[in-house]
């Protein structure tokens, strides 16, 4: 039995149709257990918001119920007197599971860790252990570190990289541990340690500047015979950079990944220049067969890397920066190469199968110690404020989808604009419409927790301020702006003094600002996804955006970019004849207080996706528009957003240094 099968030991809804839960070390948030109540017939209710809650609860009220306390200081004997009365009440955590080990340690770690440490040392006799030496046993069974180990710059290396392509950051205290090993080796004292094991950026850049000296000094470059003097230029220019071994078997692959993402710099030769085969990615010459070459490597790794439709949704999001780069090229490229056509079709088939099974199971998600939904950007901001972060801008740029983000990073690249950016990416809300997604991030809550204003955009700044009230900050300590873009040329100078200003307002720590540049261009766009990033790509070169983050970094804020949902192209199919009955008429998404319209409506439009719940208000329910079709007038091109395309629900999310 696993440490969930114990879990679940006694949850039938026959016997308890009513289980109220303390789990103040967040178990149930794992979505395997949220999959496996719902299949017994629960409905799983957290518990937070009174008012909130009592509207869900009533109107879940014939369903069996689980209902979650995840507040360690909320005793189960405070909730109201109708719920004590018919539940049952139960407790559990991490030390009912691991008596062995020293539970503080085991703060941040995911299920899949606990499923890693449970064979060991779950409900087994043996010793206790301590602190350290449970963090050695955590390093070494979920992140693959055995310290002991850790002797030479390969091994440190290979150490920073698994850390740093694990799908959840390495704990701080773990970090720690880490780092005090890595500084016990003589030969890595130049080496920037506590930044590299805290900043994917600053690895990224130490890297970078790495490569061309492990390409000049192993012999790997072969210079054509009339550029013999350029590769003893090369040799004199990068020999004072560190020497990394780029060639051990257990770094390359992870290096090699890198570069397809755009992570790591490659270096910039003229034609002609000949390369050993592994390590063609890391150097630019003819650009339009590297640009080939390359797009054909990212998709047979995209292919390779397809997840299932029971895959977690950090598979999903450890993809989205490579599947943003590989559109934004399809749609730059005429025609696109026939590897990329397929591998975009497959993923786009993938992810439609993953959706109803699997997103679901994001409502339980924890919002730390890493996001997974936007409307968990807010409190993962807080806790930066706890780890120093005093002052935080989070810039959304409404409407920007993942090939739109790659372009961005691709135009400030080519101007120089020297920023570097931590990138991942997130899950907007479903259905991806603005009120409904921009809204959860800056209320840093579901779409359940505002049912009043579920279908407009002007509750955005009290939902902002409310939610740093809470974490205790001062009206004037907090600032909002929307109905940004730059689109306009006599007033786009006028935006950014606005924001200049903003900015130097005396004891400001957290602006929330909104740039609706492309979500304004999509609703005019006609011509397809191609069109929509030829006009992103012009607003994007007139660098105003570009100067809007330079004056942001100049200020003294940390700034943190993304979006409330993408776009995608897609052919009207008719207008669905619901007149006033639906609250929100969207060309993508219909949201509707009646769901017996609702399915009337998904009759007439096969293909169309019924969503129910899964963070929406109760009474809430959702028509979202099938594959390439939009609810528009019948053969209408569009570019718009609201429904559960790859291309709406994953959204960019960036630190940008």
């Amino acid at each position: 039995m696993s440490w969930r099968d114990h879990l679940l030991v006694g949850l039938d809804p026959l016997v308890a149709p009513l289980v109220i839960i303390a789990d103040p070390d967040g178990l149930l948030r794992d979505a395997e257990l949220t999959l496996a109540l719902t299949q017994r017939g629960y409905t799983v209710l957290p518990y937070a918001d009174q008012v909130v809650f009592r509207l869900a609860y009533e109107s879940a009220l014939t369903h069996p119920l689980i209902v979650v306390v995840w507040e360690r200081d909320r005793a189960l004997t405070t909730l109201p007197y109708d719920l004590l009365a018919r539940g049952v009440l139960r407790t559990v955590g991490l030390a009912e599971y691991f008596p062995r080990l020293h539970i503080p340690v085991l703060t941040g770690l995911q299920p899949a860790d606990l499923d890693r440490l449970w064979p060991i040392y779950g409900q087994r006799r043996g010793p206790l252990l301590g602190a350290h030496e449970t963090a050695v046993a955590v390093l070494q069974l979920c992140f693959g570190l055995v310290l002991s180990a850790i002797q030479t710059p390969a091994d440190a290396l290979t150490a920073l990289l698994q850390v740093h392509t694990a799908d959840r950051p390495l704990p701080p205290h773990l970090a720690d541990l880490v780092q005090h090993q890595l500084a016990r080796i003589p030969l890595l004292s130049a080496w920037p340690v506590e930044a590299m094991i805290r900043d994917h950026g600053a690895l990224d850049a130490w890297l970078s500047q790495a490569w061309p000296r492990f390409l000049i000094e192993g012999g790997h470059l072969v210079a054509p015979a009339n550029a013999t003097p350029r590769l003893d230029e090369l040799r004199e220019t990068y020999h004072r950079a560190p020497a990394l071994p780029f060639d051990d078997p257990r770094i390359w692959p992870i290096i090699d990944t890198r570069f397809l993402a755009g992570r790591l710099t490659p270096l910039r030769l003229a034609a002609g220049w000949q390369v050993a085969p592994p390590y063609a990615l890391g150097v630019v010459n003819d650009k339009r067969q590297s640009a080939a070459a390359h797009d054909r490597e990212v998709a047979h790794h995209l292919l390779a890397q397809l997840p299932p439709p029971h895959a977690a949704a950090s598979d999903w999001l450890s993809l989205a920066p490579l599947v943003g780069d590989l559109l934004m090229r399809a749609h730059e490229t005429t025609p696109a190469h026939d590897d990329v056509t397929t591998t975009l079709a497959a993923l786009r088939r993938a992810f439609a199968a993953w959706v109803p099974a699997r997103y679901g199971t994001l409502l339980t998600a924890a919002a730390l110690p890493k996001p997974r939904l936007v409307s968990h950007l807010a409190p993962w901001m807080a806790m930066e404020r706890q780890r120093g972060v005093r002052r935080h801008v989070l810039l959304v740029v409404d409407g920007l989808a993942l090939d739109q983000w790659a372009l961005l990073r691709t135009v400030w690249a080519a101007q120089g604009r020297g920023f570097t950016w931590d990138e991942q990416a997130l899950f907007a809300w479903l259905p991806t419409l603005t009120s409904v997604s921009r809204q959860a991030i800056f209320a840093g809550e579901p779409p359940s927790r505002f049912p009043s204003s579920l279908d407009r955009t002007d509750r955005e700044e009290a939902h902002w301020r409310r939610f740093w009230a809470e974490h205790g900050l001062q009206t004037s300590a907090v600032a909002y702006r929307k109905g940004l873009h730059g689109l306009d040329p006599a007033h786009a100078d006028d935006e950014l003094t606005e924001i200049a200003q903003l900015l130097e307002t005396p004891g400001l720590q957290v602006v929330g600002l909104v740039v609706d540049a492309v979500d304004t261009i999509a609703h005019g766009m006609r011509q397809g996804e191609a069109g929509m990033l030829q006009q992103v790509r012009q607003w994007a070169e007139t660098g105003w955006l570009a100067r809007l983050v330079e004056q942001i970094r100049a200020a003294g804020f940390q700034l943190t970019l993304t979006s409330d949902h993408g776009n995608v192209a897609a052919r009207g199919v008719g207008r669905p004849a619901d007149g006033v009955l639906a609250e929100g008429r969207g060309l993508r998404a219909r949201i509707y207080r009646d769901t017996n319209l609702r399915d009337r409506m998904a009759i007439q439009y096969p293909g169309s996706l019924p969503w129910d719940g899964n963070g929406l208000p109760a009474g809430i329910a959702a028509l979202l528009a099938a594959d390439g079709q939009a609810f528009a007038p019948p053969d209408t091109l569009v570019v718009a957003h609201g429904g559960a395309d790859l291309r709406e629900l994953l959204v960019p999310w960036c630190i940008l240094r």
